[in-house]
């Protein structure tokens, strides 16, 4: 099968919820194939996923797809999510269901689902912030917590660092129940094999780094560069200052015409504020010599490396000519 292409809104991601493996495939698959075929995803529309089809998609065979699927239907449609919204001017906190009714058929091939009107647009690709990545590179990743946090680091995989994150924000975007993993110390260990199994398992080279108060871990953030990226451009790429704040503003200049790096720019939060913010922030990125390596096939798009080199006149021979110079103050 093809790699089929999830969207979903930063909103969406962003949001608090907890959903097992199995559920959370069956939402990603869902999604994920409906995109394909064009299906515009709305509340008021079922849509239909063969078990073959999730199989296929996540390499299992038929009896075990099925059983994950049924069991990830009978749990689903009691799942919540939360999330902050604003309704009559007014910051909320909203809670609502992720299906609003769900199907499966006696005869272990099929299964579908409706999305509940306030998470179907988050779902479909009509949201100006989003985040998009292939199931193909997930596909191995057997833990939810993993899952989720690729999903997050997936958001800044274009600005090629996260913001500083707290511990406890943390644990929540990654759908850690509050109960659980109240140790740093246990919480640390589970978020290493987290981001070993991302660098092992999925197109995504992270890199995390402690931010500490004293002995206290307070927050995390991550280096995160796209895998063919690494293979494109050196490990790192140390600019001077002047050149982080030149390049930064030939890459927000070249928004409007080049769409890979309007692509690119856009992720980083700033691009919603103001291009004053954006350059700024651009050139706080290629400070950093691994973030900023990221960045070298853009950078060459705009000329950088190449050096301007006198035209050396030849005849029609090809041999150059070597022309004599004459000072000013040269007298006959």
């Amino acid at each position: 099968m093809a790699k089929e292409l999830v969207t979903k809104s930063n909103s969406l991601i962003n949001a608090s919820y907890y959903l097992d493996l199995g559920e959370w495939r069956l939402i990603t698959a869902s999604a994920a194939l409906a995109r394909k075929a064009g299906i515009e995803i709305t509340a008021d529309k079922e849509l239909f996923l063969s078990v073959k089809d999730f199989a296929n998609l996540y390499d299992l065979d038929r009896t075990r797809a099925y059983t994950v699927l049924r069991s990830a239907c009978d749990t689903l449609f009691e799942r919540q999510i939360s999330y902050l919204e604003t309704l009559n001017g007014k910051k909320m906190i909203s809670r609502t269901r992720w299906v609003h009714k769900i199907s499966y058929t006696p005869e272990e091939n099929c299964v579908a689902l409706a999305f509940s009107p306030a998470v179907a647009p988050h779902i479909a690709d009509l949201s100006k912030e989003f985040t998009t990545y292939y199931i193909e590179n997930i596909k191995n990743l057997k833990s939810p917590y993993a899952v989720r946090l690729y999903e997050q680091l997936a958001r800044w995989k274009n600005a090629g660092q996260t913001p500083e994150i707290e511990l406890d924000e943390l644990k929540r975007l990654m759908g850690i129940e509050p109960h659980l993993y109240t140790s740093t110390r246990v919480f640390n260990r589970l978020l290493i094999s987290c981001i070993e199994k991302i660098n092992e398992h999925t197109d995504l080279q992270v890199t995390l780094h402690q931010i500490k108060k004293w002995r206290t871990i307070k927050g995390y953030k991550f280096d995160v560069v796209v895998r063919d990226s690494i293979n494109e451009a050196p490990a790192t790429l140390k600019l001077s200052t002047y050149q982080q704040r030149t390049w930064a503003n030939k890459l927000v200049d070249a928004m409007a015409v080049n769409q890979e790096i309007n692509r690119r720019l856009c992720r980083f939060p700033e691009s919603n504020v103001s291009y004053s913010a954006l350059r700024t922030a651009v050139a706080k990125a290629l400070a950093d010599p691994k973030t900023a390596a990221t960045f070298l096939p853009l950078l060459k798009q705009l000329g950088f490396g190449k050096q301007g080199r006198k035209r050396v006149p030849r005849d029609e021979d090809g041999k150059p000519i070597i022309e004599d110079t004459i000072s000013d103050s040269f007298s006959f």
